[in-house]
């Protein structure tokens, strides 16, 4: 999955990591039917 740049604003990458972690969890454990 892509995600944008934040490296430049630690503060932004955090927050984004706490926004993207649980949907790629979600997306792993959902079977695709």
């Amino acid at each position: 999955m892509t995600r944008p740049d934040f490296n430049a604003d630690p503060e932004v990458y955090v927050l984004n990591e706490l926004l993207w972690t649980p949907n790629e969890h979600a997306a792993t454990h959902v079977p695709s039917t």
